[in-house]
């Protein structure tokens, strides 16, 4: 909440997103805590879900609606381990039978916008682009809105430069509109490479938004 305060100071931000929020946790939060407090000039939420398959999630979601959220985000990105080992972010990304069912229940009980952050995959192994495309195939067909593309693969973690080149090709391959995320430092980034980002609907910024 004090993040989105800050970022509601400084102003020009369309949609504001939550941190990961734990979906069984939601179940147990106090209606004041600050992961699901709106206060004046936060502008636009997205909150974001952290969940590993369609148990409760008729009560978590129905948990956010007095919060009045301007969309839901499903995180499929997240590579780190304690996410990874309870089956969330970009595990469940990898395991399709399991996305799609999430992304379907959550599709029916969620009209408004509803929107998915990933990244590549798990591995820049041979077939990925294929493995990818099947998956935003998947994405489009269960009526997602958009996604949120940070373009480095899971096992890249945070160590080497986001892969900024390939964004073109996954708008294509998406048939959605992308935002696009990671490494984004301020406007000479997107100066510097205007190709990479001309077929992106919008950029999301973290903590570099408020650094700069």
């Amino acid at each position: 909440s004090a993040f989105r305060h800050v970022l509601g100071e400084l102003g020009g931000c369309d949609l504001v997103h939550t941190e990961m929020l734990a979906g069984m946790r939601l179940l147990v939060e106090r209606p004041e805590a600050p992961y699901l407090r709106r206060r004046p000039g936060d502008g636009r939420v997205a909150y974001q879900l952290l969940v590993r398959d369609t148990r409760r999630l008729d009560e978590i979601v129905d948990r956010l609606r007095p919060c009045q959220p301007d969309a839901l985000d499903l995180n499929c990105a997240c590579p780190a381990a304690a996410v990874r080992a309870v089956g969330g972010g970009l595990a469940l990304f990898c395991d399709g039978p399991r996305l799609e069912a999430v992304l379907r229940e959550l599709r029916r009980l969620w009209p408004g916008l509803l929107s998915v952050k990933i990244r590549l995959g798990r591995d820049p192994v041979p077939g990925w682009r294929e493995g990818l495309a099947e998956r935003l195939r998947l994405l489009r067909d269960v009526g997602v809105d958009r996604l949120t593309v940070h373009p480095r693969f899971g096992s890249d973690r945070l160590t080497r430069p986001a892969r900024h080149e390939l964004l073109p090709w996954v708008c294509e391959a998406a048939g959605l509109p992308v935002v696009a995320n990671g490494d984004i430092l301020g406007p000479a980034t997107l100066a510097a490479h205007p190709e990479h980002f001309a077929p992106c609907a919008g950029v999301m910024l973290g903590r570099m938004a408020v650094a700069r």
